[in-house]
């Protein structure tokens, strides 16, 4: 039986212009619980302190968005102690310190980790250092390490585009693998799925990125 566990109510963090669309969730190593939630519309990352049950927003600079961007989609991708975001339009990926957000209402300094080739979406981790991303429009998936740079090179094909299905989550799970979850919800909400409707499939990604 499902139940809620608990709530946490961010209406005193938010502005009318505010778009909350991802969470990450961080455990430090002093064993503190921290989430971390992007505020498209506010240009800002909420910051909620699950032990203290108190937050605040940590507005990011507008070079976040203006450098060829827009305030459509804020991704979001947290990797050891570094958060990775992105609007899926801008050109550039910026990183900052999670120890920074978690001082006070100022991200302090968000420093640019490199530049996209095209618009990405941001897929998820393998809970360590492989960032998977996609092109927007497009099914392949694509990996990169954060200890190497951000940049074309270095962001490497670990699965082709086999069918209408594309990529929403990649996470590590079963049998310390990393799953992706495609669909093809994307035809289904422009009509174009017929009589089958919605499509989805949960599998494994070969890790040939490690190679």
């Amino acid at each position: 039986i499902s139940q809620v566990l608990g709530k946490i109510d961010l209406r005193p963090l938010v502005s009318d212009e505010s778009k909350l669309q991802f969470l990450s969730g961080e455990l430090t190593e002093d064993g503190k619980r921290f989430l971390y939630v992007s505020d498209a519309g506010g240009c800002s990352i909420v910051v909620w302190d699950v032990r203290v049950q108190r937050g605040y927003r940590a507005l990011l600079p507008p070079a976040v968005y203006t450098q060829g961007g827009k305030k459509d989609v804020l991704y979001m991708a947290l990797l050891g102690p570094t958060l990775y975001l992105t609007y899926l339009s801008a050109r550039a990926v910026f990183q900052v310190e999670t120890a920074l957000l978690r001082r006070g209402a100022s991200t302090g300094p968000v420093t640019v980790t490199g530049i996209k080739p095209s618009p990405m979406v941001f897929l998820g981790t393998d809970g360590s250092s492989t960032l998977f991303l996609r092109p927007r429009g497009g099914g392949a998936i694509y990996a990169w390490r954060s200890d190497g740079d951000f940049s074309p090179e270095n962001i490497v094909l670990v699965q082709e585009e086999e069918d209408c299905r594309r990529a929403t989550h990649v996470t590590p799970g079963y049998k310390s693998l990393v799953w992706a979850l495609r669909s093809n919800f994307h035809d289904f909400i422009h009509g174009r799925v017929g009589c089958l409707g919605v499509s989805a499939i949960l599998a494994p990604l070969v890790r040939t990125w490690d190679t």
